[in-house]
């Protein structure tokens, strides 16, 4: 033994754990949405009346009014979000929309062959307008007065926004989860919060996996609707005439109606969970990352 260390003195080499700093304890900030019922009702009557006096004219004013109360209403860490949007430029851009639409449509009246070169036109320009939105969604988005920005290229946009659609529809939607994981790529990886940057890190195979999870669900109630639906075809047969019963056959478009609009009102809640949590529990920003805990049976109720 050492003279320092019979002295009680700690060894060269040797670390004392009570001097070590604490570990970093992770701090955990939710998400908290203010606004009241009541208050955007307000917001909403007066955004829906004079949209229809206007005929349309105010809907980019309308749209400005909303998004600025829904982001000003939603908190992080004791601070709100806004929204700095131009409704004059969302005017201009609805304005070249339906631009296109009308003479997309006038060609294809007047020969479906223009129509088609006309379609493929607006095709080319599709990406580029995706992704101008991008940029003017994040730039007019800001927290603690810092603003947010999309440094996406035109040539990824292209590539995400294209290409991999039209693949897609070249493997009869084989690649659909591929494609969908590609975009949600893009527009997560070039997103910066400040000196910042998102970062997205989900794997096609989990896209792959929440796709037939969704397909499973579907089918599931696919059959039950068509068991349904048997059901009233068979009771709707007299079997003693052979003859269908004309009130009960009356009832069977409504009936098939009813069911297809139920499994559509069961089905989007547990997609759009699906998706949130899948897209959010893979994204950073930074050094942060994000925690999505959305129910699907919540979300069915806040629907019903």
């Amino acid at each position: 033994m050492s003279s320092n260390e019979a002295n009680g003195a700690v060894p060269t080499g040797v670390i004392d754990a009570a001097s070590l700093p604490d570990e970093p304890v992770e701090e955990i900030h939710p998400l908290a949405f203010t606004g009241k019922g009541r208050e955007y009702f307000g917001i909403w009557i007066v955004n829906l009346l004079l949209t229809i006096i206007s005929f349309g004219l105010y809907s980019p004013w309308a749209k400005v009014r909303r998004l600025q109360y829904f982001y000003r209403n939603t908190q992080l860490a004791g601070a709100s979000f806004d929204y700095h949007g131009n409704p004059a430029a969302i005017l201009k851009g609805r304005l070249l929309a339906l631009g296109m639409f009308v003479v997309y449509n006038l060609a294809g009246a007047f020969s479906p062959l223009l129509g088609l070169l006309v379609a493929i036109v607006l095709m080319a320009f599709l990406p580029r307008l995706l992704l101008r939105s991008l940029q003017f969604r994040l730039y007019n988005s800001s927290y603690r007065g810092l603003r947010f920005r999309f440094n996406g290229k035109l040539k990824a946009a292209y590539r995400v926004f294209l290409g991999w659609p039209l693949a897609t529809l070249l493997t009869l939607s084989v690649l659909m989860p591929f494609c969908h994981q590609r975009i949600k790529a893009f527009q997560h990886d070039n997103a910066a919060f400040g000196r910042a940057s998102f970062s997205f890190t989900a794997p096609v195979r989990a896209f792959y996996v929440c796709y037939f999870k969704i397909l499973g669900v579907v089918l599931l109630g696919i059959c039950l609707i068509g068991g349904g639906v048997a059901l009233v075809f068979g009771s709707a047969l007299m079997l003693a005439s052979g003859r269908p019963n004309p009130q009960a056959m009356a009832l069977l478009p409504l009936f098939m109606s009813l069911c297809l609009f139920l499994l559509f009102f069961f089905i989007r809640p547990f997609v759009e969970a699906q998706w949130q949590n899948l897209v959010w529990n893979h994204t950073r920003l930074g050094e942060h990352r994000f925690v999505s805990k959305v129910s699907s049976l919540r979300l069915f109720w806040i629907m019903l």
